[in-house]
């Protein structure tokens, strides 16, 4: 047995013994992504850090197809023309696995490949992005953990411009119309890299404190709450499926199903 099947045996090993953390999510089904979704007023969730290992693909499978991870403010629901963005990518191409790293900060900057990291499966990410009054922009940063590359990005908005700000999203994306790559499960949160996550700065119910929050915890508080998404084709067969939070409430697993 190799040593890559060793570590992801133990993996799973050590999630039998996680109880759930207990938070009561919304399970729905969406076309384009899967993922756990935190949601509130709007203005109240300003920042979003998320952390993930770099799934493998398996091209052998599917060798013409893509997915991507990555952690988004707002961009959902209605306000799909405007979110700060930052992931991985991962393609088959003719059966050869390539990742990149990209970033979005719409509506000023469409999907923009990020040269400046190298990135491979089994990578650990860390990547953050928050909305600054200050600087009347979208800030984001992501950093490859295992290698210690990093970068940064920003994009101004014009004075007409206000965010919505209502929800943080942690997914696995599809990426135009091309099926959904094969990957190994994609293991988001500190349980499984170590790094502090899935987490988000949101102001409470009191409208004056901003806090930095776990997913988890935050969908206890009034007025807020957490979306658990499952992908699916347009019959709705089931192509991607989410699990549930850890006891950490930070930590959550994403498992490939199928590919169209």
């Amino acid at each position: 047995m190799s040593r890559r099947s060793v570590v992801i045996i133990g993996v799973a090993a050590f999630l039998l013994l996680l109880p759930a953390f207990a938070v009561s999510a919304v399970s729905i089904q969406s076309t384009a992504v899967a993922g756990d979704q935190v949601t509130g007023p709007n203005g109240s969730i300003t920042r979003i850090k998320g952390s993930w290992v770099v799934p493998i693909l398996d091209c052998a499978t599917t060798p013409n197809a893509n997915s991507t991870i990555s952690v988004m403010l707002d961009g959902m629901g209605s306000n799909t023309n405007e979110r700060m963005q930052i992931g991985t990518s991962g393609a088959c191409v003719s059966g050869q696995a390539v990742y990149k790293v990209f970033q979005v900060l719409e509506p000023y900057s469409r999907k923009v490949v990020v040269p400046s990291i190298t990135i491979r499966g089994g990578d650990t990410v860390e990547a953050q992005g928050k909305w600054s009054p200050q600087t009347h922009g979208w800030h984001d940063q992501i950093i490859d953990v295992t290698t210690g590359l990093r970068d940064v990005g920003y994009a101004k908005a014009p004075s007409s411009f206000t965010p919505v700000l209502n929800s943080g999203s942690f997914l696995v994306s599809l990426a135009g119309a091309a099926p959904l790559a094969d990957f190994s499960a994609t293991y988001f949160g500190h349980d499984f890299t170590s790094v502090k996550s899935c987490i988000v700065t949101a102001v409470l119910s009191n409208g004056t404190t901003e806090r930095v929050i776990g997913i988890g915890l935050l969908a206890t508080q009034t007025g807020f709450a957490l979306n658990q998404i499952n992908l699916v084709n347009s019959n709705g067969n089931m192509l991607a499926t989410t699990g549930a939070l850890q006891k950490d409430g930070e930590s959550f697993t994403i498992s490939w199903v199928a590919s169209s």
